[in-house]
């Protein structure tokens, strides 16, 4: 970082730092290698789990503890080929049984896969009898409505060229007519990068943002169901661009587009053809980034880098902010959600600490041991803090989701709070039985200005 850039981010209002922290209750498992991924409550449980392509290796399933943390549950409920070569992965209820399927794109002459969801996150590869036969190297793939019939179809980027698969409303794919997708420039695909869509040109049909290892990505327009180049082509821009996303970022109703890991900006002028922004929207050169997400909950879309907070002023104009570097998992802060269940959005392994519980170290026998319940910065708040010795998910509308047991819940204090975040400390008793009981923890906070809610809860074993 030069020292001009430096001096920049100091002087910044306190209003733009980022309440992304580090915790150890966003916990991941070994992840094998994660080229690819998709995120959505398999289970029907309520919370956000995870489905990761890894390439040649075996693809895997984490679920979600309700806590933000995850668990590899693949074993069991995730059917795994022999051989992979997963390049892409996306998640879409394909049948319309309310239920998350997952679609699996392979590269290296493998076939794709249709895994079927039978509600409770327990998959069934059903492709034999769901797709035609295929082995075209997919190197990327979209899942949505292209055809506005109300199911999801497929799209993939193949070595040999682009195709539609359509779907018959059952979870069934049928090969579309060569006429959707004649006039697709060959040659396109990086199974390194993503494919997306969105409505670019206003005209209620999702178009195609299209990788190309040669380079630029290449914007195809929807024209009922068949696709080709838009007219005017995306600005050149040299880069990598081996994370793009479509996101309205300066309020007006259009998808803007993100090129390179954040680190270039086209705005989008309302029909489908962009400008590059990118020097007027940030005030210096800035890092690549991939966690794209409203921080500050203020209803814009903000940017967060490894060690800069990209504030977003609702008009697309970005402030910088220097917050502690880390190295993150790229691909899950990329699916920057709601991992928890308290309201706002996190980019794992950081989570949004706006309104979030946490313990900085572990329960020990006969150790002080704090818990710190964070709330909104410069809103006094009354907090109260609450504790349990058991789980449970109780969904509060519009509070968010108990995740105490009420039978052993108990109010640890009640108090209006000027500082966030309020710490309640005591010393564990050195009792050998205690040792192993589970510690849960969260709080109800009611905030002058957004009313009152849930945050998230917190799990510790007494060791």
């Amino acid at each position: 970082m030069n020292k001009t850039f430096a001096i920049l981010l100091l002087s910044l209002p306190l209003l733009a730092q980022s309440p992304l922290r580090l915790t150890r209750h966003a916990t991941l498992p070994p992840i094998h290698a994660g080229t690819a991924m998709a995120v959505g409550d398999f289970d029907s449980d309520g919370d956000l789990d995870v489905v990761i392509g890894n390439g040649a290796l075996p693809n895997q399933l984490l679920e979600n503890n309700g806590y933000g943390g995850f668990v590899d549950v693949t074993a069991g409920r995730l059917p795994n080929a022999g051989t992979n070569a997963t390049s892409s992965i996306h998640t879409a209820d394909i049948d319309g049984d309310g239920d998350l399927d997952i679609l699996v794109g392979n590269d290296d002459d493998l076939p794709n896969r249709v895994l079927r969801n039978n509600g409770t996150g327990v998959f069934t590869d059903v492709s034999q009898t769901h797709l035609p036969t295929n082995a075209e190297s997919t190197q990327n793939q979209i899942v949505a409505d292209l055809d506005n019939d109300g199911d999801v179809d497929w799209f993939t980027v193949d070595l040999s060229g682009c195709r539609v698969y359509e779907n018959l409303g059952t979870g069934v794919f049928v090969a579309g007519g060569v006429w959707r997708t004649q006039n697709v420039p060959v040659g396109l695909g990086d199974a390194r990068q993503m494919a997306h869509a969105a409505d670019v040109d206003g005209d209620s049909d999702l178009d195609i943002l299209v990788p190309n290892v040669l380079g630029m990505p290449t914007l195809l327009e929807n024209q009922g169901g068949a696709f080709g180049p838009f007219p005017t082509p995306l600005p050149f821009v040299v880069g990598s661009f081996l994370y793009n996303k479509f996101v309205d970022l300066d309020g007006d109703g259009d998808q803007d587009l993100l090129l390179d890991r954040t680190r270039v900006l086209l705005q989008n002028q309302g029909n489908g053809t962009f400008v590059n922004v990118t020097g007027t929207s940030f005030p210096a050169v800035h890092a690549q980034t991939t966690a794209i997400l409203d921080v500050d909950g203020d209803g814009d879309i903000d940017l967060v880098s490894p060690s800069v907070y990209w504030r977003n002023d609702g008009t697309g104009h970005f402030s910088g902010t220097a917050i502690p570097a880390t190295t993150f998992p790229s691909l899950l802060a990329f699916y920057a959600a709601d991992f928890d269940g308290d309201g706002d959005q996190d980019a794992p392994p950081r989570m949004n600490f706006a309104r979030q519980v946490d313990a900085p170290s572990p329960p020990v026998l006969g150790s002080l041991y704090s818990v710190d319940f964070h709330f909104r910065t410069g809103a006094p708040s009354v907090v109260i803090a609450l504790g349990s010795l058991g789980a449970m998910q109780v969904p509060i509308p519009p509070l968010g989701i108990l995740h105490l047991e009420q039978s052993t819940m108990v109010t640890l204090s009640a108090q209006l709070a000027t500082t966030s975040p309020l710490r309640l400390s005591w010393t564990l008793p050195n009792v050998p039985a205690f040792a192993g009981v589970t510690l849960y923890y969260q709080a109800y906070i009611e905030d002058p200005v957004v009313g009152g809610y849930l945050t998230n809860g917190i799990a510790d074993v007494v060791q």
